[in-house]
């Protein structure tokens, strides 16, 4: 098991630039976002980081709260312009200190799997569907596993954890960083959300609608909680 903030206090000076491929996924998240929520939506996202979709989304008129353990993370996202407008929260996400009601939670770029054990991720889906409003929803982006691709990393296949670090240079430094994950089915995060009250009403491969089918390697999946609870 690995601390919960470790991964952004290690990456949070770097983030943004190594994985900047995520900013065409980010666009296309925030696209689909606005087109579909009223302004002044009270949205809550898990793993908020650097604030790659929590401050466009800000900036389109919604009330956005972002928790992260990594208190760099957020110092980050602060930093940011626009990121002021982001209620910042030092927190678990197995356990977010916040109160709500939220309309929308949002936990996105595989940070799921970022929490060491089912246990955890399972209490994070709970979570969610404490802090959801009745008929609200709760979306969840992540990787369908490909355990075949892990042979390099430090891969148990009983926990589904995977435990690797990824080198960054620069002019200056080689750097080695944590790159650690516990991954979980489509159907695994299913159940997990059915134990949360959630029930699943739409899975995409994209945020562009994309049909998920079984050559998808990734998903975007809404759920939502009943409108009586």
């Amino acid at each position: 098991m690995w601390p919960a903030e470790e991964f952004g206090e290690e990456w949070a000076d770097v983030y943004d630039a190594v994985f900047a491929d995520l900013d065409t996924d980010a666009k296309q998240a925030v696209a689909a976002l606005t087109a579909d929520l009223a302004p002044r939506t009270r949205v809550l996202e898990l793993g908020v980081g650097t604030g790659r979709l929590a401050i466009p989304l800000a900036a389109a008129g919604l009330h956005v709260t972002g928790v992260d353990s990594s208190a760099r993370m957020l110092a980050r996202l602060g930093a940011k312009d626009g990121g002021d407008r982001v209620v910042g929260v030092l927190g678990d996400m197995a356990d977010p200190p916040v109160a709500g009601p939220f309309d929308l939670v949002l936990i996105a770029f595989n940070t799921l799997f970022a929490l060491p054990d089912q246990d955890r991720q399972v209490a994070c889906l709970g979570a969610a569907g404490r802090l959801l409003v009745p008929g609200g929803r709760l979306i969840v982006e992540a990787a369908v596993p490909q355990p075949w691709r892990f042979a390099d990393g430090d891969h148990d296949p009983v926990a589904q954890t995977v435990r690797s670090v990824r080198v960054v240079t620069d002019d200056a430094t080689v750097r080695t960083l944590p790159l650690n994950m516990r991954y979980a089915w489509p159907s695994e995060i299913d159940l997990m959300a059915r134990l949360a009250g959630l029930a699943r009403v739409r899975r995409s491969c994209g945020w562009a609608d994309e049909p998920f089918d079984d050559a998808s390697t990734r998903h975007v999946t809404t759920y939502q909680k009943d409108q009586t609870t």
